[in-house]
């Protein structure tokens, strides 16, 4: 079982599995509404499953931090490239300070504003879509033997420094 091609096609089983019960769930008619950053989502829990980036922390406090940005802007400033270009800033400020970075999730931004999202999208399609992979991540992580078990860590923050972009740390001039 601990065969490279078995682990392979373990992550693949999971990420199947797991993409298409979040998609199930959250409905077809918000399917294409958050392909993106689900797919990605996808990638990050079950391929990349110790990343700080796939941690609860970043994986929830990212997702919600996107989406509420890319609302809150299509809100205010209407569907509108600068609306949407805002709403990624705003989005990448936050999720640095909060220590939340979740990659796929800023794409959420671009879709709330593409979209014309209202506050109801926090709930369907982000959270249930978030919830529902982490769900069948906690449980896929159980079920082969020798596998980290999902979530590795509830609160590691991502980025695990303040080091953000292409600074260098202090130490290291």
């Amino acid at each position: 079982m601990r065969h490279p091609l078995v682990r392979l096609a373990w992550c693949l089983v999971g990420a199947g599995t797991g993409i298409l019960f979040a998609l199930f769930v959250i409905g077809r008619s918000h399917a294409a509404f958050v392909l993106a950053s689900l797919g990605g989502s996808t990638v990050f829990l079950f391929g990349l499953t110790q990343a700080p980036a796939a941690q609860p922390r970043a994986l929830l406090g990212g997702h919600l931090i996107g989406a509420a940005c890319g609302i809150a802007c299509v809100q205010i400033f209407g569907s509108s490239n600068a609306s949407a270009a805002i709403a990624v800033v705003l989005s990448l400020a936050l999720m640095l300070l909060t220590r939340t970075v979740h990659p796929p999730a800023g794409a959420n931004p671009l879709i709330m504003v593409a979209a014309g999202a209202t506050w109801t999208a926090l709930w369907n399609p982000v959270l249930l879509g978030v919830f529902s992979l982490m769900g069948v991540a906690f449980v896929w992580s159980r079920l082969y033997p020798g596998l980290v078990h999902y979530p590795v860590s509830l609160r590691t923050p991502s980025p695990p420094s303040l080091n953000w972009g292409g600074w260098s740390s202090p130490e290291k001039r």
